[in-house]
C-alpha cells in the first residue's frame, strides 16, 4: 500500500516548470535493472513518503538494514520493524531507528502527516531506538518523522478479543486518522468493526465516525476531492456509522469522509465477486483501481464518472494475489506488484516472458506494457511472497516484498528502478523537411535500445515474416520508431488504420491515434484526427515485435477516398540532411543563411524551448563579421558576442516562435576585402533538458559584383 504524495508534490513541481516554460519530458519509462540501494533482512509490506519527498520510510517484518546482501561485509543497521531510506542516495538512515516490539512484531501501514509518521500493524510496544525504553502501543503509534522519537500523546489502542488484531491501513486527513484493519475494539474498549477514526493529535477515537464492515480492511484511500473514503478487504457487507441494515459491498466500500456513513456508489453485484480480498486501491478522478486476490486474482478499473455505479472498465487476470496497485504520475501506466507468477505458479505474457511478481499495464484499457516485467524471487517458495508495496517518487520506483533477487541479481526485499523521462531532443533542419519517406529507426531490443539502423523509408508497409529489418537488428526481439511529417491533401476527418503483430502506437500533430502496445497476432486499429489542407502534421509510429512474424503498415482514409491506402511516399516527409548552403556577397549587407520558408524546429516531447545557439565557427575577418535575427513578435531575446562569434536566442518560447526567428538569422560582413573563405555557422536548440542536433550552414564569401 502507497500514498499518493510523491504524484502531488510532482505535480506542483510540474506546474511550476510549466509555468515557466522550460522542457517537458517524453514518455516516462522505467528500467527493468533495479538500482544500488539498501536492503533489508526481512520482509517490507509498507512505505510512505516524506512531505518534501526526500525520505522513504518502509515498515515490516525485519531486524536489520543492509548496504549488502547477507554473507557480504558492508555497514549494517539494527532496526525492528521500521527504517528510513534517503530517496536520492538509496542510503539507510541511521539517525532513524524507531522500534516496534511485541505480539508479531510486524508493520503493515505507515502514513505520514506533518512532522509524524504514523505506525499501523501487530506490536504491542514502541520505542525512539533498539536500545531505549519500550512504550506501550496497542498496534497504533506516531513517531517523529526527524528522529524516530514516540509521541507521547498519541496512545490510541486498537485490539481483537478473539484473535490478533491488525491495523493494515491508515488514511491522514486534516484532522483525523483514519484506521482499517482487523479489529473489534478501538480507543479503551469502544465497539468498532475493522474501521475506526482517530484524533491525528491526542489520539482519541472519533466517537461518530464508526462505520462498519463484516471482515477485515486492507487499504483506506481518499476520493480526489477528499469527500470519500474508498475501503478494501475481505468484507461482504457495510454498515453506515449512523447505523441502519448492512449492505451488500464485494472487497470495496465507499464511506462519506465526514460522517462515516455508506456512499451510494458501489462495484455491481457479482463482478468483484464473494468470497474476495481486495488488496490495494489508487484513485484518480474517474477511476478507481484495485488489486485482488483470494478466489480470482485480478487487477481492474471501475468508473467513478457515472454517477453511483461503479462499473468495470478493465480487468487483468493474474495467476496468484494482485497485492499492491500504483500509478505513474501522467497516470497513463499502473504498477501491479504481487505472488502472481511466482514459483509454481506460472504465468508467462508479452510472448514467451515469464511473469513474477511485478507488471504494468495501460492505466486506460488494462493491456500489458511489455517494457517493464522484472522478475521477483520470492522468500517463500509456497508463493506467500512477491511484491506488497509499490511507491512512485519524481524518478525511482521503490518495490517492497519478500524477495532475494530482481532478475537475477541479490537485492533483498527492497528495490528501486529508475523511472524518469525519455527526453527527444529537438531538431533542427536547415532546409525543413523533404517529401518523399519518412525517418526510420530499427532497434535491436524491443525497448528502443541496442543496436540500431536508420534510414528513410518510402512507406511504412512491411511484412517481416519471420526475418527483420536489417541483418544487425535481431528477427524475434526488434523495435522501430518512424518520424516525420505528413501533408493532408483535403480538410476533414482522417481515419488512420495500423496493422501490427506485435505493438503498435501512433501519434499526430501530439494526438495518439492508435495505442495498442500489446503482444498480438495481426491486428487492425483505427483512430481518427481532423486535418487541413495543404497543413504539414508531426508523425510518430513506435512498433516492435516480440517473437514469430512481424508486420507493420500504416493506412488512411479521408474525404473524396473511397478506398483506404497506404500513406504514399510523396505525402510523408522526412529530415534529410540538416544541413544548408548559403552565399554572402559583399557590399549588399545581411543576408539570409538558412532556407527562410522551410527551416524547421521540431520537438517530439516539448512546446516549448529554451534557446538557441547560432555560432559563427570561423571568422578570418574578426569583429567585420556578425549574425542577426528578427525577434519581433515573439519573447526571445537576441545577443551577439563579437567577441566569439556566438548568437545566443534566449527564451523560453514556443517552438514555432523559434522558427520563425531562426529563418530570419542573417550574416553580415562589413571588411573592405573579405577573405573569400568559407564561413561554417552551427545552429543547435535546447529544450531545457537536452540539446539538438547540430545543423550547419556553410557560407560561400564572394566579392562585390
Amino acid at each position: 500500500m502507497c500514498r499518493r504524495l510523491a504524484l502531488v508534490v510532482l505535480t506542483a513541481v510540474l506546474a511550476t516548470v510549466l509555468a515557466v516554460g522550460t522542457a517537458g519530458a517524453g514518455p516516462y519509462v522505467p528500467s527493468e535493472t533495479p538500482d544500488d540501494t539498501w536492503m533489508t533482512n526481512g520482509t517490507v509490506y509498507t512505505s510512505a513518503l516524506s512531505e518534501d519527498g526526500n525520505t522513504l520510510y518502509i515498515g515490516g517484518k525485519f531486524n536489520r538494514v543492509l548496504q549488502n546482501p547477507p554473507g557480504q561485509s558492508g555497514p549494517k543497521i539494527t532496526v525492528s520493524g521500521l527504517a528510513a531510506i534517503d530517496v536520492q542516495t538509496g542510503n539507510a538512515i541511521g539517525s532513524w531507528t524507531p522500534t516496534v516490539t511485541g505480539g508479531k512484531a510486524v508493520v503493515r501501514s505507515l502514513e505520514v502527516k506533518g512532522n509524524k509518521v504514523y505506525v499501523g500493524g501487530n506490536f504491542t510496544a514502541v520505542a525512539q531506538t533498539p536500545s531505549a525504553a519500550q512504550q506501550p502501543r496497542q498496534n497504533l503509534a506516531a513517531v517523529s518523522a526527524t528522529n524516530g522519537a514516540v509521541d507521547p500523546d498519541f496512545v490510541p489502542q486498537v485490539t481483537k478479543t478473539n484473535g490478533d488484531p491488525y491495523v493494515h491501513a491508515l488514511l491522514a486527513g486534516d484532522s483525523k486518522l483514519y484506521v482499517g484493519g482487523f479489529f473489534n475494539s478501538a480507543g479503551g474498549g469502544k465497539v468498532r468493526a475493522n474501521l475506526a477514526a482517530f484524533d491525528l493529535t491526542t489520539g482519541a477515537l472519533d466517537g461518530t465516525w464508526k462505520p462498519k464492515v463484516s471482515n477485515q480492511v486492507k487499504d483506506l484511500e481518499f476520493a480526489s476531492d477528499r469527500l470519500s473514503i474508498f475501503a478494501a478487504g475481505a468484507f461482504k457487507t457495510a454498515t453506515s456509522a449512523s447505523g441502519g441494515t448492512a449492505q451488500s459491498r464485494e472487497s470495496v466500500a465507499r464511506f462519506h469522509t465526514d460522517n462515516g456513513n455508506l456512499h451510494d456508489w458501489q462495484v455491481p453485484p457479482g463482478v468483484i465477486g464473494a468470497p474476495q480480498q481486495g488488496w490495494d486501491l489508487t484513485v484518480t478522478e474517474d477511476l478507481l483501481y484495485g488489486g485482488f486476490g483470494a478466489g480470482p486474482n485480478f487487477a481492474a478499473a471501475f468508473h467513478l464518472d457515472e454517477g453511483n455505479v461503479g462499473r468495470m472498465e478493465w480487468r487483468w487476470d493474474t495467476v496468484g494475489n494482485v497485492q499492491t496497485v500504483a500509478l505513474s504520475q501522467d497516470e497513463s501506466r499502473l504498477f501491479l506488484g504481487g505472488h502472481f507468477g511466482t514459483y509454481v505458479l506460472d504465468q508467462k505474457v508479452c510472448g514467451n516472458r515469464d511473469l513474477s511478481g511485478l507488471i504494468s499495464v495501460n492505466a486506460a484499457t488494462g493491456s500489458v506494457m511489455c517494457d517493464w516485467i522484472p522478475e521477483l524471487a520470492p522468500t517463500d517458495q509456497h508463493n506467500a511472497n512477491g511484491g506488497w508495496d509499490i511507491n512512485i517518487t519524481d524518478s525511482k520506483v521503490w518495490v517492497g516484498g519478500g524477495f532475494t533477487h530482481v532478475n537475477g541479481i541479490d537485492q533483498r526485499n527492497l528495490a528501486r528502478f529508475a523511472y524518469e523521462p525519455t527526453n527527444f531532443p529537438p531538431r533542427v533542419d536547415l532546409d525543413g523537411y523533404k517529401s518523399g519517406g519518412i525517418d526510420a529507426a530499427y532497434y535491436d531490443n524491443i525497448d528502443f535500445t541496442g543496436a540500431s539502423v536508420s534510414r528513410i523509408d518510402p512507406t511504412i508497409d512491411f511484412n517481416f515474416g519471420d526475418g527483420s529489418p536489417d541483418p544487425s537488428i535481431d528477427r524475434d526481439t526488434f523495435s522501430a520508431r518512424y518520424t516525420g511529417q505528413i501533408e493532408a491533401p483535403v480538410s476533414g476527418q482522417y481515419t488512420f488504420t495500423t496493422r501490427s503483430d506485435d505493438g503498435v502506437r501512433l501519434t499526430v500533430n501530439g494526438e495518439t491515434v492508435v495505442d495498442n502496445y500489446t503482444d498480438h497476432a495481426p491486428t487492425e486499429n483505427s483512430g481518427v484526427i481532423t486535418l487541413q489542407a495543404g497543413e504539414r502534421y508531426d508523425i510518430q509510429l513506435e512498433f516492435y515485435e516480440n517473437g514469430g512474424g512481424a508486420e507493420i503498415r500504416l493506412y488512411w482514409q479521408y474525404p473524396g477516398l473511397t478506398q483506404r491506402q497506404i500513406v504514399p511516399s510523396n505525402r510523408l516527409l522526412n529530415s534529410g540532411s540538416p544541413n544548408f548552403a548559403a552565399t554572402f556577397v559583399a557590399g549588399l549587407g545581411p543576408q539570409p543563411i538558412v532556407d527562410q520558408n522551410n527551416l524547421s524546429v521540431t520537438d517530439t516531447d516539448d512546446a516549448n524551448l529554451r534557446s538557441a545557439t547560432v555560432t559563427l565557427a570561423n571568422r578570418p575577418d574578426g569583429n567585420a563579421e556578425s549574425l542577426s535575427a528578427d525577434t519581433s513578435g515573439t519573447t526571445i531575446v537576441a545577443n551577439y558576442n563579437a567577441q566569439t562569434g556566438v548568437f545566443t536566442l534566449t527564451g523560453p518560447a514556443s517552438t514555432d516562435d523559434f522558427e520563425s526567428v531562426l529563418r530570419t538569422v542573417r550574416y553580415n560582413n562589413t571588411a573592405l576585402n573579405p577573405s573569400g573563405s568559407n564561413r561554417s555557422v552551427t545552429f543547435v536548440a535546447d529544450d531545457g533538458t537536452v540539446n539538438s542536433n547540430t545543423a550547419t550552414s556553410t557560407v560561400t564569401v564572394v566579392a562585390a559584383p
